[in-house]
C-alpha cells in the first residue's frame, strides 16, 4: 500500500496504518508529495513534518507487530524535505 502524504492528510498516519492492518497489507509506504505548479497548495510545512514525525514513532511498532514492512523511504524524504 502506498499513501502520498500532503497538507490535507499528514495528521492520518495512524488511520491509515490501521486501514493497511485490516485489509492484510504486507508492506506499506509513506510517500511525500511531489509538488509542481499544479499542486503547490498540496505542500508540507515544518509543523506537518514535525506531525509526521512524531506518528511514524506510533506507527512502526504497530506495524512490525501486524507483520507489516514499513517502507524505510520516509526516513529519507522527511530529512531532505525542503519546505
Amino acid at each position: 500500500m502506498t499513501h502520498v502524504i500532503h497538507n490535507l492528510n499528514y495528521h492520518e498516519l495512524e488511520k491509515m496504518a490501521r486501514l493497511d492492518a485490516s485489509i492484510g497489507a504486507d508492506r506499506v509506504r509513506f510517500y511525500l508529495v511531489r509538488l509542481d505548479k499544479n499542486i503547490a497548495s498540496l505542500k508540507l510545512n515544518s509543523g506537518h513534518i514535525k506531525t509526521i514525525e512524531t506518528a511514524l514513532e506510533r506507527i512502526s511498532p504497530f506495524l512490525k507487530e501486524k507483520g507489516i514492512e514499513l517502507q524505510d523511504n520516509i526516513y529519507f524524504q522527511l530529512k531532505n524535505y525542503n519546505t
